[in-house]
């Protein structure tokens, strides 16, 4: 709430000495002389000493009162960043080259298990979907071991991504587009039984991509 102290309705017109209530307002010439306190939790404090003529309706000053008040409780209502509650990777990014896939992974380290999965799609109709199973972590470089739940395309034999099988997809964070460069992708072919989790060799990553982002969030 604003809670005003002193006489804010007091218009002084023309050569009359006396002060006149303010019962309705358009454009008047106000003398103010007052104090004006946000809440005590804004810590903040507005003195308006001003009896020079300004051209004011009352809607713009209880505006600008408005608009001050909000930016504080804003304020004070933000919380600092937090670090994230669970180790988790997230994010879309194209390679431009090996036929120009387009990974999305999204694998989060909850306290009740692993969530998420991933999908890797390329422009010539391959696609492979599936769940994560294993989540690693070291650094800014994330390994996700998943199970393939679908598959279909003209790469789904060659790179044994059939139904069933597993594959590892790495990822390098480097940080927002444009800062330390782009964030890095590499996947593995289809593995017949579950490779395990962490680091491996098929899916080092360390080709650019091309378009999107990645960001690897260690739980803080």
């Amino acid at each position: 709430m604003i809670e005003p102290v002193g006489n804010l309705g007091a218009v002084r017109r023309g050569a009359l000495s006396r002060e006149e209530p303010v019962t309705q307002l358009t454009s008047i010439h106000l003398c103010i002389s007052a104090q004006v306190r946000l809440p005590d939790a804004a810590g903040l404090s507005i003195e308006a000493w001003d009896c020079s003529l300004l051209d004011l309706t009352m809607r713009k000053l209880l505006l600008v009162i408005t608009m001050v008040w909000a930016a504080s409780v804003l304020a004070l209502a933000t919380p600092a960043s937090a670090a994230p509650r669970h180790d988790q990777v997230t994010g879309t990014g194209t390679l431009g080259q090996f036929g120009d896939p387009t990974a999305h992974v999204n694998a989060i380290q909850a306290a009740a298990g692993l969530k998420g999965g991933f999908t890797i799609a390329y422009p010539d109709g391959t696609l492979v979907v599936g769940s994560a199973t294993c989540l690693f972590e070291s650094g800014n470089t994330a390994f996700v071991t998943g199970q393939i739940t679908s598959s279909a395309g003209p790469r789904e034999q060659p790179e044994n991504w059939s139904a069933g099988s597993y594959l590892v997809i790495g990822i390098k964070d480097n940080g927002r587009p444009g800062t330390a460069g782009s964030s890095l992708l590499n996947f593995s072919p289809g593995f017949a039984s579950d490779p395990g989790c962490g680091p491996n060799e098929a899916a080092t990553p360390v080709f650019p991509i091309t378009a999107g982002n990645y960001r690897v969030f260690a739980a803080g």
